[in-house]
């Protein structure tokens, strides 16, 4: 069977991000890793940006990941947000 260019990227893909992001950078990740406004290096922006043709989670709001906007999520749920992620690794 041959392997597709759409299953290729998607290989690709997943490589990236288990670069950009192994086991130890999520267990060690900052605050600021994990979410942040207009940074496209963050945990969250590669889980719902970069993987998207992988397998998308959009459709709801960022709260599912820990809401970017600190004036609608305080500090402490975004912390219990990358704890959560953290402790799936």
């Amino acid at each position: 069977m041959e392997t597709t260019k759409y299953t290729k990227d998607c290989r690709n893909t997943i490589k990236e991000f288990h670069k950009k992001w192994d086991f130890d950078k999520v267990k060690s990740m900052t605050l600021d890793k994990f979410v942040s406004v207009d940074d496209k290096t963050t945990f969250c922006y590669w889980v719902e940006t970069e993987t998207r043709h992988v397998g998308s989670i959009t459709g709801s709001t960022s709260i599912k990941l820990g809401d970017t906007n600190p004036k609608k999520v305080g500090i402490s749920q975004k912390l219990q947000d990358l704890n959560m992620i953290k402790n799936m690794f």
